[in-house]
């Protein structure tokens, strides 16, 4: 039996050249095409034709402890402007048969939400890529 093994240590999002920390328990890195690979059509007759997709744009959705020094540099790449404001983003999954992502041309959708609360909350960010390479 061939025994697969997976470990979260092995895997980082690199945004602007800064590693990302603080992550939350749970789902912390989703990474996923704004569009479909195809979009399929069925004529009258059953005959089928594809077209295929050029929007190569994506979305990282992170999660983070609301403790994570990251949310600060996270919403200060949300709030600027500008043609300067784009950075790159790199997920690197070291684990075995992982996929890897990549963008040179990212912005942060929006600042978190702030929650207050009796325990440590949650801070989620999306990030839009302009140019998304699932590797």
């Amino acid at each position: 039996m061939d025994v697969k093994t997976y470990d979260p240590l092995k895997v980082n999002l690199v945004v602007n050249g800064v590693t990302i920390t603080g992550f939350a328990d749970g789902s912390i890195i989703e990474v996923e095409r704004n569009e479909d690979a195809i979009m399929p059509y069925v004529g009258t007759k059953g005959e089928v034709a594809i077209a295929e997709s050029a929007d190569k744009t994506g979305t990282f959705k992170i999660t983070l402890m609301s403790t994570s020094p990251s949310v600060q540099y996270l919403n200060t790449l949300a709030k600027q402007k500008g043609d300067d404001a784009a950075f790159p983003v790199s997920l690197v999954n070291m684990n075995t048969n992982a996929i890897s992502a990549t963008a040179t041309t990212c912005r942060v959708k929006k600042m978190a939400s702030e929650t207050i609360d009796k325990d440590v909350t949650e801070r989620e960010f999306e990030i839009f890529a302009a140019d998304l390479d699932l590797i």
